[in-house]
């Protein structure tokens, strides 16, 4: 028997209160991380690094805003959601400015997608913390 993982008992829940539990059944949490609010052109929104969490399973990416704080606290409000066969490429990229050597590099995690409803769509994400994507890029 395996060790009760809260981490990942708290991921399921969150998908639980998502999409009214529409991804918590019938699919597999493959990886999660808690990240930087991002908008879709990668701006930070919320630097509280637990602000946001990306989950993919083994069909989506979801990308979920968390209320820590606030009359929304515990329900997680949707950012940006794909169907991993809608996902055409995946990049990461290095970012580091020499005059900001103390804040480290930064690295951008863009996610391109297509459907026939919306068209060509991008997504970018941040992070100072490179292993974090990844994992991300390996999976998708």
């Amino acid at each position: 028997m395996n060790d009760y993982n809260l981490d990942l008992a708290l991921v399921n829940q969150i998908l639980s209160q998502s999409y009214n539990g529409k991804y918590a059944t019938g699919q597999t949490i493959k990886f999660y991380t808690r990240l930087n609010q991002t908008d879709s052109k990668g701006t930070i929104i919320n630097r509280d690094p637990n602000s946001s969490i990306l989950i993919i399973t083994d069909k989506m990416l979801l990308y979920l805003q968390i209320e820590i704080d606030g009359p929304k606290r515990g329900k997680p409000h949707s950012i940006f959601k794909t169907k991993l066969r809608k996902i055409k490429s995946c990049e990461v990229v290095k970012f580091g400015d020499p005059k900001m050597k103390q804040f480290g590099n930064l690295y951008y995690l863009t996610i391109s997608t297509y459907s026939q409803r919306a068209g060509n769509q991008n997504f970018r994400f941040q992070t100072t913390d490179y292993h974090k994507f990844e994992k991300v890029y390996n999976l998708l």
